[in-house]
Parts: C-alpha cells; structure tokens; sequence
C-alpha cells in the first residue's frame, strides 16, 4: 500500500514537473521561473519530509529485528522486520531519485534565471 501511495506521488511530481517543462517550452515569456522554483522547493521539502519518516522507519524496523532475536530467538518475525526494513531503504532511495531530479530543475531554472 505505501509502496503504491509513493509511486503515485512520485509520479504526480514527475507528472508536474514535466507540466512545467512543457510550458515553459511553448510560453516562455508567461512562465514565472520564481514561482517555479518556489513550487519546486516546496515539493523537495515534502519529498525530504517523507524520505527522513522511510528513514526513522528503516531504523525501527532494523532496531525491531535485533531485539526479537535477542528476546525470541525466533528467525523467523526478524526476517520480516529486515524485509519491512528493505522495503522502508528502497523507498528512501526512490525518493533520493526524485529529489535529485528536482534539484537539477531547480538548477537548471536558475541558472536560466541569471
């Protein structure tokens, strides 16, 4: 499910930053490039929001791993913990690509700024 929730968000932020690219292409003159970089600064700051909470998630379910094989000894409830972690590190670095992406965009419009 949260898997689905980034995809889509990610691609809602790619989705609108393409949006930007398109119309900057065709009306130059009637794109504000602040406003843009503004929009791109707030959906970097979401996106790092969401990567520092995959993140404490990550940690929790690593931290979650070791204290079941040290109370437990059972294998098996840590594996699932190292799996939720695997997938809490994969949405980090996912959301890693997107924010890289829109730094870039952000550069590059300022850049084009100056």
């Amino acid at each position: 499910m949260k898997k689905i929730l980034l995809f889509v968000m990610s691609f809602s932020l790619f989705a609108f930053s393409l949006q930007l690219v398109n119309a900057e292409g065709l009306d130059t003159e009637a794109l504000d490039r602040q406003t843009e970089i503004q929009e791109l600064e707030k959906s970097i700051s979401a996106l790092l929001k969401w990567q520092n909470q995959y993140r404490k998630k990550q940690k929790s379910y690593e931290a979650h791993s070791k204290r079941v094989l040290f109370r437990n000894s059972s294998p098996k409830d840590s594996k699932k913990s190292n799996q939720m972690a695997a997938e809490a590190k994969e949405n980090v670095l996912e959301l890693q690509k997107q924010i890289d992406m829109l730094e870039s965009r952000k550069m590059g419009l300022i850049e084009a700024q100056l």
